[in-house]
């Protein structure tokens, strides 16, 4: 006998998903951080928690061109929350094959902000 057993749901939506978005937050940590450095003047020391994929979509339907809105809190030291960004990162022709920063906004940060935790 073989018994096969899935987690498929919880508070964010599917395992899934929940995986998926922390491999798409990986993968654009190099934009991400593009942000840290132009706000700042430097990404020394500071660190990111609560990131979250707020909006991805394709520009047209069954291409690889993707607009991804990606938001997160900076911190420094032992997690001291700086600032929430809200970056918008593309990839497509115009970028050559590459994930680009196309703008981010930086606010001050909230204590009443919710984090997403990594799944």
């Amino acid at each position: 006998m073989i018994f096969m057993f899935t987690t498929n749901v919880n508070a964010e939506g599917t395992k899934k998903e929940g995986i998926l978005e922390d491999a798409v937050t990986v993968l654009l940590t190099p934009q991400i951080y593009s942000a840290v450095k132009d706000y700042y003047g430097h990404s020394n020391g500071i660190g990111f928690m609560c990131l979250k994929v707020s909006n991805i979509k394709k520009e047209q339907p069954g291409s690889y061109h993707f607009d991804v809105e990606v938001e997160g809190v900076t911190f420094k030291d032992a997690h001291t929350p700086l600032d929430i960004f809200n970056m918008k990162i593309k990839y497509n022709d115009k970028t050559q094959g590459k994930w680009v920063l196309e703008k981010y906004k930086a606010r001050k940060y909230n204590s009443s902000y919710i984090c997403r935790e990594p799944a």
